[in-house]
């Protein structure tokens, strides 16, 4: 299976530059952040939008945002939320996960790309999109199905 990665890092010109401030508290607020002296905080630690772009192909945008801690997502010390801009322009979470996400070129229902959650295991999750959710398909490492008592 081939796959292909959204360097998360390196986009992040794409979130500020295309979205305004106040699409931004949008987005934030969706995911349950609050504004604190002009930073986003969650629950574990403050967090940014590296990446706003259509995932799915239904012409609105999706937006991913990164924060970390221990406290909340164990050693892998990093998660992130997809949030994704309704038809009604209303933007809702639709996955939080400890990780990384790792969109693949495999797709589930709407368009919506696999997601491969890379944390410090050997064997990934792979989530669908199962027209309301995003929901645990597979378990793979490196393209690979493996097997973890944990899916």
């Amino acid at each position: 299976m081939s796959t292909a990665t959204i360097a998360l890092g390196f986009s992040s010109h794409l979130a500020h530059a295309t979205i305004s401030f106040p699409e931004q508290a949008e987005i934030f607020a969706a995911a349950g952040f609050k504004n604190v002296s002009g930073a986003w905080r969650g629950k574990c630690s403050f967090g940014h939008i590296p990446f706003v772009r259509d995932l799915n192909g239904d012409g609105r945008p999706d937006a991913i945002i990164r924060d970390g801690g221990t406290a909340c997502y164990g050693s892998t010390g990093v998660g992130f939320h997809l949030i994704t801009k309704q038809a009604t322009g209303k933007w809702t979470r639709i996955l939080n996960s400890p990780g990384e996400p790792l969109f693949l070129k495999t797709v589930g229902r709407h368009g919506w790309p696999e997601i491969e959650i890379q944390t410090p295991s050997q064997c990934h999750t792979v989530y669908s999109w199962d027209g309301k959710k995003f929901a645990k398909n597979r378990q793979q490492f490196k393209g690979k199905p493996c097997v973890n008592k944990g899916i």
